[in-house]
């Protein structure tokens, strides 16, 4: 990647950020003539839809796109719209980790649900999480130390939303708390590669909601 960097251009082209999501939705909704009602109601529908699509801009545009097909231009209603879209989830592993930096323990659950349905491999899902904690905790002694947690994100490429959830997550998050938590999912990886771990749930995905929990 240097030497390329070094030879040509790099452009960091961030995701959207799922707080935006509702008025992009809006936005490509006006596009087509179409447009939510106004107040909590709309609002409503636009929340609604983004949590279906969970930040996923081509399933956003295909459900969009749906509505134009099902009803003509004008005020969409929320019971138009919830009866229009279908849950359209794609979970992903990053976004997990995101869930779980944030502290939002209903997304947090609901995506390991998905993923558990999608039939991702756990071992590959531990070792995003503990990675997450491995960073979190290093960000945290730095930050106890008096070093620049800024500097320290830049040097493991931190970037993106997650620039935002890990200053977040330092002031959150109790040293003890994070501790059990790295415990926590070091047993979990045992106990996923058939390994003895004690006191642990049964199902390792119920342990990853624990982790989560520490983490709120």
């Amino acid at each position: 990647f240097t030497a390329l960097d070094e030879a040509g251009m790099a452009i960091q082209l961030d995701s959207l950020d799922r707080t935006q999501l509702p008025q992009w939705i809006a936005g490509r909704l006006k596009k087509q003539g179409q447009e939510v009602q106004s107040g909590p109601d709309g609002q409503r529908a636009l929340a609604f839809i983004a949590e279906q699509v969970e930040g996923n801009l081509i399933a956003a545009h295909q459900e969009i796109q749906k509505l134009g097909l099902l009803h003509p231009a004008g005020v969409l209603t929320e019971d138009q719209i919830r009866s229009a879209i279908l849950k359209v989830a794609r979970y992903n592993v990053f976004e997990l980790t995101e869930a779980m930096l944030a502290g939002d323990l209903p997304r947090l659950n609901r995506m390991l649900d998905g993923l558990k349905g999608e039939g991702e491999p756990l071992v590959l899902i531990l070792w995003s999480v503990t990675e997450e904690l491995r960073i979190l905790s290093k960000l945290k002694a730095a930050s106890d130390a008096g070093e620049s947690v800024q500097n320290l994100m830049r040097a493991n490429r931190i970037w993106g939303n997650k620039e935002r959830l890990y200053p977040q997550a330092l002031k959150r998050v109790q040293p003890l708390r994070l501790r059990r938590a790295m415990q926590l999912a070091a047993g979990l990886d045992r106990q996923a590669k058939g390994l003895h771990a004690a006191e642990l749930p049964a199902d390792p995905w119920d342990g990853l909601r624990l982790v989560g929990n520490l983490l709120r």
